[in-house]
């Protein structure tokens, strides 16, 4: 008889526990027993906990899928559906400006530096790094940067676009800065912009 799991993974690929839990159960089979059977894989049969998935679900993935092209989509596909800021991050580099300044991307994907049950913008960089989502760069013209792991090389259009892009941006906060200040919405001295020291 075929383990339905095995059958599972090996058409559809990398799951998460959940899904898997809903296939089993769709088949017939109790919720208690079909989370006994998962927790009985065989050996031919991974999974990762702790990878940004919500609930503490875990990715269920057959050996040979790991860091393949559907692993990585399905750990995406998670991401996205369980509104995770693994996928804002991401989404960060599916934009303009393609290159981030590190600052920027901590700024930007909306991790906390440190929030009891929340992932922080550490967590967050060692994961998309360690599933080859991204990778870190040095350019001279935006100093250390967070660029897509399949990103090529440096591209002298792509950082002065980038490069303009925050410029834009900063003359931008710098006017609503102004103008709240002018209108009294805040304390004069109190506002803090985005590249100030505290942050």
């Amino acid at each position: 008889m075929t383990d339905p799991i095995l059958e599972h993974l090996v058409v559809n690929g990398p799951s998460t526990s959940s899904s898997l839990l809903r296939m089993l159960e769709d088949q017939g089979i109790s919720p208690e027993a079909a989370r006994k059977r998962l927790s009985r894989l065989p050996d031919s049969i991974c999974r990762i906990k702790g990878c940004g998935l919500p609930q503490n679900q875990q990715l269920i993935f057959m050996s040979e899928d790991y860091m393949s092209a559907r692993f990585k989509d399905a750990l995406l596909t998670a991401w996205k559906s369980g509104k995770s800021v693994h996928a804002n991050a991401l989404a960060l580099l599916n934009a303009a400006p393609e290159y981030v300044p590190k600052e920027q991307f901590y700024v930007r994907c909306g991790a906390p530096l440190a929030m009891k049950k929340q992932v922080t913008i550490s967590k967050l960089l060692e994961q998309l790094e360690r599933f080859r989502f991204i990778q870190r760069r040095s350019i001279p013209e935006l100093g250390e940067t967070i660029v897509s792991f399949d990103a090529g090389t440096f591209k002298t259009e792509q950082i002065a676009r980038a490069r303009a892009v925050l410029l834009a941006e900063k003359l931008a906060i710098q006017a609503l800065h102004d103008w709240v200040r002018n209108l009294g919405l805040a304390s004069y001295e109190s506002i803090r912009l985005r590249g100030d020291n505290p942050p």
